[in-house]
C-alpha cells in the first residue's frame, strides 16, 4: 500500500519532468471470471469453484481505473485500481465475492505498426475481499471464513492498443491474476492460491502532448 500510495504522489512530478513522456488514464470494462484449477482440489467434496460451471449464467462484469506515463517510447508504469464482484460454483455450493483491489504495473509495447500496438502488461499489489457462500441444492447460506480478508496480487498480460487519434486509444486488454489466498472464493483449504481472468475493452486518453 505504502508502494503505491508513494508511486501516485511522484507519477505527476516525474511526468512533467519527462520531455518525451506522456501522461495516460485508462478506462476498462470488461468480465471476470474465475478460473478452475484442478491443483486447488484440496477437499474432493467442493471442488475448487469457478465462473460459468455447467453453463451457469453467474459470470460478472466490473471496470478497472487506472493512471500511468511513458518512461521510453515503449515502456511505461503507473497504478490501477478496481471495486468490483466476482462470483463462481462447482456442483455442491456457490460463492459471490466483494472486493478492491489495488496494483502497480510495468507495460511494454512489443509491436507498433502505424495505429496498431501490442504489449504485455505485468502488476504486483494487493486486494481487498469478504464473500459469502451458499449451497446450490437449497441456497442455504455456508459460513464462510474470509471477512475482511486481504491478500498479495500479481498479474501478467497483455492486449492491443489501436488510436483513434493523438490523445485516444481503444484498448483490448486481458490478464490472468492471482490471488495468494484461498480464501478469496469463499473458502479457504490451505493451498494459498486462486486466480481470475480479466478480458476487458476500454479507452486510453492521454492528458499531455
Amino acid at each position: 500500500m505504502k508502494k503505491i500510495l508513494i508511486l501516485a504522489i511522484i507519477i505527476p512530478n516525474l511526468c512533467l519532468g519527462q520531455t518525451n513522456g506522456k501522461i495516460f488514464i485508462d478506462y476498462q470494462y470488461g468480465t471476470l471470471i474465475d478460473e478452475f484449477n484442478p491443483k486447488m482440489d484440496i477437499n474432493p467434496y467442493s471442488p475448487d469453484m469457478q465462473s460459468n460451471f455447467n453453463g451457469r449464467d453467474d459470470i460478472m462484469n466490473g471496470a478497472k481505473h487506472s493512471i500511468g506515463y511513458y518512461l521510453t517510447n515503449e515502456l511505461s508504469v503507473g497504478i490501477n485500481y478496481m471495486k468490483e464482484k466476482i462470483s463462481g460454483s462447482n456442483e455442491i455450493e456457490s460463492y459471490i465475492a466483494s472486493f478492491t483491489e489495488r496494483n502497480l504495473f510495468a507495460s511494454y509495447d512489443v509491436f507498433n505498426f502505424n495505429n496498431f500496438i501490442i504489449f504485455t502488461r505485468i502488476a504486483t499489489g494487493e486486494i481487498l475481499f469478504s464473500n459469502q457462500r451458499k449451497l446450490i441444492y437449497d441456497g442455504t447460506i455456508i459460513p464462510g471464513n474470509c471477512k475482511d480478508c486481504s491478500s498479495k496480487t500479481s498479474s501478467y498480460g497483455g492486449g492491443i492498443l489501436v488510436q483513434l487519434n493523438e490523445d485516444l486509444k481503444i484498448t483490448f486488454n486481458i490478464s490472468k491474476n492471482l490471488v495468494k489466498h484461498d480464501g478469496f472464493d469463499g473458502w479457504d483449504y490451505g493451498s494459498e492460491s486462486d486466480q481470475y481472468l480479466y478480458k476487458s475493452i476500454g479507452i486510453r486518453m492521454y492528458l499531455n502532448n
